[in-house]
């Protein structure tokens, strides 16, 4: 089951946005993978999610400690950081089972789907929204 970009998600922040939107491409292309059985492209997908959210994490983080004029309202930028981190735990944990069969790979695959697709739009909806809701109020007041 593909996750679907929706308007709603979008948190106003340009280059968030089209790196959520690429977070959501290549989470359906495992989707995709998993039911065609290509091994080759679950495998680069975990190792696209390793490097991407070093970068992803990295951009919102230091958006928030740039761009964001707190008197309009309070980000919680630790439990934002809180919540990429515990992203970063858990996805390590994935990566630390071995593998010693194909039936594994998609085993993993079918496990870490719906766990990313779930923690993606919960924290887009939960905690990325009150970013950029906060962000818009204070560019509004220049």
């Amino acid at each position: 089951m593909n996750i679907e970009w929706t308007d709603d998600l979008i948190i106003g922040v340009d280059i968030i946005d089209e790196q959520h939107k690429e977070f959501f491409r290549r989470i359906n292309l495992l989707f995709q993978s998993i039911e065609t059985n290509d091994l080759k492209e679950i495998a680069r997908t975990f190792l696209f999610v390793r490097q991407y959210v070093n970068i992803h994490f990295k951009t919102e983080e230091d958006f928030m400690k740039n761009n964001i004029n707190y008197e309009y309202g309070i980000t919680n930028y630790i439990e934002h950081k809180n919540d990429h981190d515990a992203f970063i735990r858990d996805f390590t944990e994935f990566e630390k089972i071995k593998i010693k069969s194909k039936r594994e790979i998609l085993k993993i695959a079918k496990e870490f789907y719906p766990w990313m697709r779930n923690w993606l739009s919960q924290h887009i909806t939960c905690i990325d929204k009150k970013m950029g809701v906060i962000y818009n109020k204070s560019v509004e007041k220049k």
